[in-house]
């Protein structure tokens, strides 16, 4: 069981850490407020979407700097990312050499490793420097966020960055989604 869900992990990770790299359609993707703020993952990290700005019940005054550092960074961000799109065929022999990857008793961090050594073998040089741009840019643009939106709050937001998606817990118990009453029943012992 614990085998699978480390493959279950390492497979969900590889596919987020690939995201902005292969899912985004051609032109460029999202718009409205998700835009540049929207999750991403890959090369340039994860970005930070309106949903998780709404999540931090940010002041008016907060907010509006947010989304003006957000935006300060999106054109580049976009830029970086149109160029470190794989293509079709690029994806493909990623995805075979990620298929071919041993997963037995690696962490979730040395998987990320090997699927970005493996992204670098398939990247032509531009997409790997479009890629590290990419990755500067978000750190930016996440050090901006945190300058507008306060130190209180920057807690909060680095909580919510390092919960995995869906916010499920790191530990892999409890959280959203548990059965409870399922499993063994134990005899309670007598207190004394």
């Amino acid at each position: 069981m614990m085998r699978l869900v480390r493959i279950s992990l390492a497979l969900a990770l590889a596919l987020l850490i690939a995201t902005p790299v292969m899912a985004q359609p051609p032109g460029g993707g999202g718009g409205g407020r998700r835009g540049p703020g929207g999750m991403m993952f890959g090369p340039g990290g994860r970005g930070i979407s309106a949903r998780t700005l709404d999540r931090l019940n940010l002041s008016t005054e907060q907010r509006e700097a947010a989304d003006k550092a957000i935006a300060k960074h999106a054109e580049k961000i976009k830029e970086c990312t149109e160029k470190s799109r794989l293509t079709q065929e690029q994806r493909t022999t990623l995805m075979e050499a990620v298929q071919k990857i041993d997963r037995e008793g690696k962490t979730p961090e040395q998987l990320r490793d090997l699927f970005q050594a493996e992204m670098k073998k398939v990247q032509k040089p531009e997409q790997a420097k479009a890629s590290e741009e990419l990755a500067a840019e978000r750190k930016a643009e996440l050090a901006d966020v945190k300058k507008a939106i306060g130190e209180e709050k920057t807690k909060e937001l680095e909580k919510l960055l390092a919960a995995p998606p869906g916010g499920a817990p790191k530990d892999g118990k409890g959280g959203k989604g548990t059965r409870k009453g399922r499993g063994k029943k134990t005899a309670e012992e007598p207190k004394a």
